[in-house]
């Protein structure tokens, strides 16, 4: 093979997608479907676990890599398990014109909006969630996240606290205190948010993952 034909199969192979992201999934941000909807109503009773994120690493038509976005925890999924942020928020939109009393998919789609950067929107939706279920400690918990984000630490930090009093046993409230904290430049405060983060959730990786990034700096 002359080098001109095997320079033109490398540039090929070098801008051509990969197989099975014709749409452009690699890189792109999602949420595990069973983690958004299937598990709604159970959250919207007990408070659950905030909405986890991923990140798609590698995708070959049926399946793909995600890796969480707190965690850096890779999973091997189907990719019909799996639905871009956009989808995620034009899915629950749906379910609200059926269902325009649920919390729970005001505050999930809240949470999603957040994370796609419609701000405003997402305060709204965590309005409406808080009308219809005033007691969910997430709900408070993805507002505090849109404010530090923000950068009105104080409003996000008052968030947390009425996350916490709501439900004095959640460690993403510790965690999310801790993150702010360290903005703040504050490591000892921070520091012991994440030690109450993993006393009052052992299970929850997120805080032992940005305790030891702690102790390694």
């Amino acid at each position: 093979m002359d080098s001109k034909l095997k320079s033109v199969i490398l540039l090929v192979a070098l801008t051509a997608p990969a197989y099975g992201d014709e749409a452009g999934l690699l890189g792109k941000q999602v949420v595990l479907r069973g983690e958004v909807f299937g598990l709604a109503a159970e959250k919207a009773e007990d408070g659950g676990q905030p909405m986890r994120f991923y990140r798609v690493d590698r995708a070959d038509g049926e399946s793909c890599d995600v890796i969480d976005t707190e965690t850096g925890a890779r999973r091997h999924v189907a990719v019909a398990d799996f639905v871009p942020i956009a989808d995620a928020i034009a899915e629950l939109t749906r379910r609200l014109e059926l269902e325009p009393a649920s919390a729970a998919d005001f505050r999930d789609r809240g949470a999603l909006r957040q994370r796609g950067d419609e701000i405003i929107e997402s305060f709204a939706d965590f309005a409406a969630a808080l009308h219809f279920q005033p007691a969910d400690p997430l709900v408070y918990l993805y507002q505090a996240a849109a404010l530090a984000d923000l950068r009105l630490y104080d409003h996000a930090l008052a968030r947390l606290a009425e996350a916490t009093r709501l439900k004095p046993d959640f460690a993403p409230a510790n965690h999310r205190r801790a993150e702010i904290w360290l903005l703040r430049g504050d490591n000892e405060r921070a520091m012991t948010e994440l030690n109450e983060a993993v006393r009052v959730g052992p299970d929850y990786a997120p805080a032992y993952r940005l305790r030891a990034r702690r102790w390694l700096e």
